[in-house]
């Protein structure tokens, strides 16, 4: 028997009801190792990479797409350092430079009117985004 258990009592008129709870030891060790599979083994990185492709593909379909293309071309997924170990920040949007003119084309200049897609394309996919991050996060657990 592990080192840690729980045990309550109740009561309901003539019925006893009696819950045990073992293996507090064994959960508590599980956790650890899922906290370190998630943030070590980069699931959590992976995940969220199959969960905002589907932004980037809207953003890529909806961006403008000029003589070029290369905006829409430019659509990418980047991780950004942090300095916290429990936060893992992500950027979807145009690559550099072949993107760069891209946060001009979606909020506009004083010369231009705003041709957004990102924002676009985020309220497209955000519901997706989130189920498949969740689905992503169960099947890695």
């Amino acid at each position: 028997m592990d080192g840690h258990h729980v045990c309550a009592e109740y009561h309901y008129g003539e019925i006893k009801k009696a819950i045990m709870i073992i293996g507090l030891d064994q959960f508590e060790r599980d956790l650890k190792n899922i906290a370190e599979k998630m943030i070590e083994g980069k699931m959590l990185q992976a995940a969220i990479l199959k969960a905002v492709q589907p932004l980037v593909n809207v953003a890529s379909a909806l961006a403008p797409k000029g003589s070029s293309g290369k905006l829409s071309r430019s659509m990418t997924t980047q991780f950004l350092s942090s300095t916290s170990t429990t936060e893992i920040v992500a950027r979807v949007g145009p690559g550099y430079p072949e993107g760069s003119h891209g946060i001009l084309l979606e909020y506009g200049t004083v010369h231009m009117t705003a041709r957004p897609f990102l924002a676009s394309a985020y309220e497209a996919t955000h519901e997706e985004i989130l189920a498949v991050f969740e689905s992503e996060l169960n099947n890695g657990l």
